[in-house]
């Protein structure tokens, strides 16, 4: 399980490390995301998660499985930022790819590949993040 101490860049660099070895649906990273981020539940846990850890297993979003839900969070969390998806035919996996917040050319985009195309976009997501949190702690 990895720890969900929030938005520290350990938990995110093993998030992401998690969804690139993704081959489908994982509800253990499905829960990590959906107590990550308290955007999805208004700013407010729901619920105890460590009291009651089977209404955790029956009420979070299938990020890992539904490309739906990513959507959701990735509009939530960043905000205007572009996005796009595809698939390459040719190496049978799917691409997700997320602008970069600054513009500045020298900057490229955020680019998460996988198996589904809700795993690519949700590693695109988490490597935004995890971006974005090493820009407000770095001089």
């Amino acid at each position: 399980m990895v720890h969900t101490e929030p938005s520290g860049d350990g938990t995110l660099r093993a998030l992401i490390e998690r969804v690139e070895r993704a081959t489908g649906p994982d509800r253990e990273i499905d829960a990590v995301l959906f107590i990550l981020f308290p955007s999805l539940t208004d700013g407010k846990p729901p619920f105890n998660a460590e009291s009651d850890p089977w209404h955790l297993q029956w009420t979070r979003p299938a990020y890992t499985s539904s490309l739906d839900a990513v959507v959701v969070l990735v509009e939530r969390e960043l905000d205007d930022r572009e996005w796009a998806r595809g698939v390459d035919r040719e190496n049978r996996k799917y691409w997700a790819r997320i602008g970069n917040d600054n513009w500045d050319e020298a900057n490229e985009d955020i680019i998460g590949y996988g198996k589904t195309a809700a795993l690519a976009l949700l590693l695109a997501f988490l490597r935004a993040k995890h971006e974005a949190v090493n820009a407000v702690h770095s001089p």
